[in-house]
């Protein structure tokens, strides 16, 4: 019988080896992965809560901004009226004046007389 072959038995234990070096790249690569992965959850649960913080901004804003053109509308409204009062305030000043001219131009006509 043939002794065996050295040089073939360390091919074997080579290829088992290098098996078994593939299986645990094979492992890390799996773990870098989900370690990725678990990182991209992350991200993505951050960027969640961002757009939900943001949106939440947002609404705010619009909720001051609706608050402002609400406040806006009633101080243009509260313009218009104290313009409406100043408006009647000056007709009623000029028509007291109208009057007052016209006593005066008659006054005048009969001390001409």
């Amino acid at each position: 019988m043939k002794a065996s072959n050295p040089k073939n038995l360390c091919s074997t234990e080579n290829t088992l080896s290098g098996r078994a070096n593939h299986h645990n790249s094979q492992a890390g690569h799996d773990i870098l992965i989900r370690s990725h992965h678990a990182n991209d959850v992350g991200q993505n649960a951050q960027a969640g809560r961002d757009i939900g913080t943001q949106a939440g901004r947002d609404a705010k804003a619009y909720k001051i901004h609706g608050d402002h053109n609400r406040h806006n509308v009633q101080g243009d409204r509260n313009h218009v009226i104290i313009n409406n009062y100043n408006t009647q305030g000056f007709e009623q000043l000029l028509t007291a004046y109208t009057e007052l001219l016209e006593k005066y131009i008659k006054l005048l006509e009969l001390k001409a007389v």
